[in-house]
């Protein structure tokens, strides 16, 4: 391969397929040696432009390795995952749960969906026209829409008073709600546990950490560094998997939110047209 110096802080190479990196000299000063990690992008697109002379500006090292040291030392997602023990587990559990359920309940609301308009003046349409039995039948056949299932149980008390046709709406309406906010509960239960569990891992940690330190004192800073930095690997990851869920949980509300309150606006609005027909058949 192709080999630049520059100055004395930093050395790059190119291999004959075109990857590009970075080299510094062994301790003994006799080889050079390519620097491991994953060096981001930004800076290999800068070393080979730099070796095209395409630019005449390039990332150096004058830190003598240092930087190249945490190039090496980062860790990848299932690094950390490890490190952070065994409460990770059911974190990632929580994690997953929750979006089984969070899928299962948005595909059932987005299928549920309101009543347009076009359904709604049908309806009416064939109420006023005293077609009870024909608008049943076609809100049956929007079963899948809970305003229609709502105003056909309604239709099951037409003639009968005011009071009685809102206490209908009403309970048509209440027997509906446990479908709609089926496991938004759960889902909120499961975003306040995720971080909770986080917090645990940390702490238990923590006392893990403090636990070594009474063995063996404080002459080494990196393995109290090192014992903290695993500790918060729970409460980060926690954090992570909680944050998503509580998002979906609020999406998912106002879905249900707007499916209630479609249902309550075509429902009085529903009430009003049978109690008007119920009037005018009896003038």
């Amino acid at each position: 391969g192709e080999i630049i110096r520059v100055g004395r802080f930093t050395v790059y190479y190119r291999m004959a397929d075109g990857s590009v990196g970075f080299l510094q000299p062994e301790p003994s000063g006799d080889r050079l040696i390519a620097v491991t990690g994953d060096v981001p992008s930004s800076m290999k697109s800068a070393i080979k432009r730099y070796f095209d002379n395409e630019s005449t500006i390039v990332p150096i090292d004058p830190s003598g390795g240092a930087a190249f040291a945490q190039l090496s030392s980062r860790e990848d997602l299932r690094d950390k995952f490890e490190k952070g023990g065994a409460l990770m587990w059911p974190i990632l559990i929580v994690g997953l749960v929750a979006i089984i359920l969070g899928l299962e309940r948005m595909g059932v609301l987005l299928m549920m969906g309101t009543a347009s308009d076009k359904i709604m003046d049908k309806i009416k349409e064939m109420a006023t026209q005293g077609m009870y039995a024909e608008a049943r039948e076609y809100c049956s056949t929007k079963s899948r829409i809970p305003t229609c299932v709502m105003l056909d149980r309604v239709m099951e008390n037409v003639g009968a008073t005011q009071d009685v046709l809102e206490n209908a709406l009403q309970e048509a309406m209440l027997k509906q709600m446990p479908k709609l906010q089926r496991f938004l509960p759960t889902l909120a239960v499961l975003a306040a546990i995720a971080p909770l569990l986080g917090l645990l891992g940390t702490v238990t940690g923590m006392i893990n950490t403090f636990h070594v330190i009474t063995m063996v004192g404080t002459g080494d800073p990196r393995m109290m560094s090192g014992g903290i930095s695993e500790a918060l690997l729970t409460t980060q990851f926690g954090l992570i998997v909680a944050v998503p869920i509580m998002l979906l949980h609020h999406f998912l509300e106002r879905l249900v939110d707007k499916i209630v309150l479609d249902m309550e606006a075509k429902g009085i609005g529903f009430a009003v047209t049978l109690i008007k027909n119920e009037r005018a058949a009896e003038a």
